[in-house]
């Protein structure tokens, strides 16, 4: 299920802005969340875009511009279960220069008895185990694979700094971490997603909220 939004602004100053967002088909619960959030952060991103704008405007060269400013944001459901919604939103935004931007935004939610609550990713270990560790050196070797992580390999960016900065999100075939341009890597490698497998991972809690997907 994929939700898109399309914001454009004119070059010339004031720019005009315009918004799309199309109907999902899914009436599922979690759809109409991603749906939610995805306005949310549209409606935040775009007030950024038309400030910039505005400032841009001023300068010689945004009258000069053969693209205008752009934001487009797409959603990916993870995992759509009664007590387990995971999905991440993707911005690509477009401000001028050679090229764009893109972002990942996360949302884990887990039920439990006394409500709806955010879902950690320390929750998913057991206690006193350093999860952290132990999925940075998995990270780097996933990230390794991808030939997507220039950075990580070249010691710029720590492996336990990437792990950091990663959005992450519960699919059944075990932990997605996605990073954003220029996070272990250049513009040009994009913007990768590694799947850890449940199988990979030391100390995970099988009486966690994840019991439910280890059997």
């Amino acid at each position: 299920m994929f939700v898109t939004a399309l914001l454009v602004l004119a070059t010339a100053p004031p720019p005009k802005i315009s918004i799309e967002l199309p109907a999902v088909r899914s009436k599922s619960v979690v759809s109409a969340a991603a749906l939610r959030d995805a306005k949310i952060w549209a409606a935040t991103k775009k007030a950024w875009i038309l400030s910039t704008a505005k400032r841009d405007a001023n300068e010689p060269w945004y009258k000069e511009l053969t693209y205008p400013y752009t934001l487009e944001i797409t959603s990916h459901v993870s995992t759509d279960l009664p007590n387990l919604q995971s999905y991440r939103l993707t911005a690509g935004t477009y401000t001028g220069g050679a090229h764009g931007n893109g972002q990942y935004f996360s949302v884990n939610k887990v039920m439990t008895p006394t409500g709806q609550g955010d879902l950690l990713l320390a929750h998913l270990f057991l206690p006193g185990i350093d999860y952290r560790a132990e999925l940075a050196k998995v990270l780097h070797r996933k990230l390794s694979e991808t030939n997507q992580a220039s950075s990580l390999e070249d010691g710029t960016v720590s492996a336990e700094n990437a792990l950091g900065s990663a959005q992450w999100n519960v699919s059944t075939k075990g932990i997605e971490f996605g990073f954003d341009n220029y996070a272990v890597g250049s513009f040009a490698e994009g913007m990768p997603v590694v799947t850890v497998p449940f199988s990979e991972l030391i100390g995970l809690n099988p009486a966690g909220p994840l019991r439910f997907l280890l059997k």
